[in-house]
Formats: structure tokens, C-alpha cells, sequence
């Protein structure tokens, strides 16, 4: 009798863990043609659902690439927050530490940034983005301490929340602007 239970017992255990690795395939299945399809909050939050079940080797894939759909949905932090776990849990790619720096430097966390292109630039020292990142936090770091006189204000009666660009006037008076 023990051994019967002890037998079920095992049979049970196995069948659970292969039900909840099918569970996760499903999720990273569902996020990848999601991703595929341009679909980035979808994708998003599938593969947080995936990182749930994954396994330890699968983690930090899956890190990056809920990195990659905050990026490309321009939430920033959020993008911030997952490719540094993605590298703290080892993922391979040089890339992560890459987009780690330039999602620093649109937040203006340029002593960050420029840690991260240098490290980068040890990784990958052919690719010309973290020496022109590097330069850029050097530059803005400079511009921080020693600021011209120049004010910039916004104008608010032309400037608006969303993505005007390249204002025109359009007649010769200077009285109408179009935007393309």
C-alpha cells in the first residue's frame, strides 16, 4: 500500500510540473507571435505571465524581451528597469547593455549612461554607437555645468503635447503656421 501511494504520489507530482512547463511554452508562444505582430503591450504582459513559470534558464530572455516591448512603447523607465534585470540575471547579449545605456540617457542619467556605453564599448568595441553615446553623456554632462545664458521657454499657444514637428509659415504676413 505505501508503495502504491508513494508511486501515485511521484506520477502526481511529475504530471504537474509538465502541465505548468505546457503553460509556459503557451505564454512565451502567445508573447513571440504578439511581438512578432507589433503588438508590444500584449507581448508585454504575456511574457510576464511566461516569466511566472519559466525556468531559470529562460528568465533572462524573457527579461530582455519585456525590456523590448517597454522600449518600443517609449516607457522608458520601465524598459530602464527590465534590461538591468535581464543583465543581472545573465543574459549574453551585448545588446541589453546597449539599449540600458540609451534608455539612461533619454531619462538624463548621464554618469549611468556613460558607465554603460564603456562597458558596452569593452564588449563591442567595432560598433560605433557607444563611442557617439559615450560623447553624447560627456557632452551633456559638460552643458549641465557650465550652462550659457541662452533661456529657452515653452510656447504654449503653438507647442502641444503631441509629436508637432517642423513648424511653417505659411503665408508671407508670418501669421499662419502649418505643421507636417
Amino acid at each position: 500500500m505505501k508503495t502504491f501511494l508513494k508511486i501515485s504520489l511521484a506520477g502526481l507530482l511529475s504530471l504537474v510540473f509538465c502541465l505548468q512547463a505546457e503553460a509556459q511554452k503557451q505564454y512565451l508562444k502567445a508573447a513571440e507571435q504578439s511581438f512578432a505582430g507589433k503588438e508590444y503591450y500584449k507581448a508585454g504582459t504575456l511574457y510576464k505571465k511566461a516569466y511566472d513559470k519559466a525556468s531559470k534558464k529562460d528568465k533572462p530572455y524573457i527579461l530582455f524581451k519585456i525590456a523590448e516591448c517597454y522600449r518600443s512603447i517609449n516607457d522608458i523607465r520601465n524598459a530602464e528597469v527590465y534590461y538591468a534585470k535581464a543583465i543581472k540575471a545573465g543574459y549574453p547579449e551585448p545588446l541589453a547593455v546597449l539599449y540600458l545605456a540609451d534608455m539612461q540617457k533619454m531619462q538624463e542619467k548621464y554618469a549611468d549612461a556613460l558607465a554603460n556605453y564603456q562597458k558596452y564599448q569593452s564588449l563591442i568595441p567595432s560598433d560605433p554607437r557607444s563611442e557617439n553615446g559615450i560623447k553624447s553623456c560627456q557632452l551633456a554632462l559638460d552643458w549641465k555645468q557650465n550652462p550659457t545664458r541662452h533661456k529657452v521657454e515653452n510656447l504654449a499657444q503653438i507647442n502641444t503635447k503631441d509629436w508637432d514637428y517642423s513648424p511653417n509659415f505659411a503665408d508671407k504676413k508670418y501669421k499662419t503656421l502649418i505643421f507636417s
